[in-house]
């Protein structure tokens, strides 16, 4: 199984989590205490549900077209690309919102971890590791030491959610 198609099926799995968690906010009751938050988030949680949705369909049939033989998914891959940064765009939209706008500090937000749409942080490390492989994969010079680079990737791209994070707090 190459690069590739081990990191669209592992996103494939968490996009299914995703979209999971997404909806069971989208349902809460008003007895609920995160309820008056996601009432004025609704919208971002609407469109990261559709969006994950479009790429989650865009990621099988890209799999389906790969595992046939059919290596002209030039424009499906790039439209998966395009989907995956408006993903990461919408969770840090929505954790500035959620910082700035609805708690009245750029410090202070409840639940920043987890607390927006694509479980927030998660999402956006899974979001950016899953663009940083597939532009290692995209590069046929670095075949030798794609492990390494894709090892560090993830390391580096943890951290670096990890400092925002503590800025963030």
């Amino acid at each position: 199984m190459n690069v590739k198609k081990f990191s669209n099926l592992l996103l494939i799995f968490f996009l299914i989590i995703f979209i999971l968690v997404n909806y069971a906010v989208l349902t809460l009751t008003n007895n609920d205490p995160s309820y008056n938050y996601s009432v004025k988030t609704y919208l971002f949680y609407l469109t990261s549900i559709f969006l994950d949705l479009f790429l989650l369909v865009i990621l099988i049939i890209e799999i389906v077209q790969n595992t046939k033989g059919n290596n002209n998914g030039i424009f499906i891959s790039k439209v998966s690309n395009i989907i995956t940064l408006i993903l990461l765009f919408l969770i840090w939209t929505e954790i500035i919102y959620g910082s700035v706008f609805y708690y009245d500090k750029v410090k202070y937000n409840e639940n920043i971890l987890l607390g927006s749409n694509n479980l927030s942080f998660v999402g956006s490390i899974v979001f950016s590791f899953y663009l940083y492989t597939i532009c290692i994969y995209n590069k046929r010079k670095f075949l030798n030491s794609k492990f390494a680079l894709l090892i560090g990737g993830l390391i580096l791209i943890t951290l670096f959610h990890l400092f925002l994070y503590d800025i963030l707090q």
